[in-house]
């Protein structure tokens, strides 16, 4: 079980140690919270890769951060719920009175985070979201080519000047 407790050293003598060790916090619950914190921020931004609109059709693009703001806001609140239960309940065994809760939570969790997919389906566009990626030869290659052609900086005369990264045996 990884619990981070936070509690005094057990190297200090056990008749100067409190009674109860004091309040025990899973490590999934700070980092749920971190994820949830991360998720709001995002969400109130707009910005990052979960806004990544590269794949969006044009005139979709307001509604399609919309809706992940909309999906964003209820799997940060999930998220907390659950880090706020997990502090409350023993996973390990169903008698605890919050285990249900936590499981619908979790459920409602995945739920939502699968529905994500499916959601935001309907904004891609259909030419630009088939387009398999490039090989790295492909890449290596169209790199090469607009090195070629690259236009390199002239003096006022008109001779090169010397100042574009380029190899010298071309």
């Amino acid at each position: 079980m990884n619990w981070f407790l936070f509690a005094l050293d057990p190297v200090i003598p056990e008749e100067l140690q409190p009674e109860e060790p004091g309040i025990m916090i899973p490590i999934s619950s700070i980092l749920f919270v971190l994820v949830a914190i991360y998720f709001l921020v995002t969400c109130i931004r707009g910005k990052g890769k979960l806004f990544d609109t590269e794949k969006i059709r044009e005139e979709s693009i307001p509604a399609f951060k919309r809706t992940v703001r909309l999906i964003l806001l209820p799997i940060a609140a999930f998220l907390i719920a659950i880090a706020v239960l997990d502090v409350f309940t023993d996973w390990e065994s169903s008698d605890s009175p919050f285990y249900w809760v936590r499981l619908a939570v979790c459920i409602l969790l995945l739920v939502g985070m699968i529905s994500t997919t499916f959601l935001t389906r309907k904004f891609i566009d259909p030419e630009k979201g088939d387009k398999p990626l490039p090989t790295s030869e492909e890449l290596k290659a169209k790199a090469e080519e607009a090195r070629k052609n690259a236009e390199f900086p002239k003096t006022p005369n008109g001779v090169d000047d010397g100042s574009a990264d380029r190899r010298f045996y071309d």
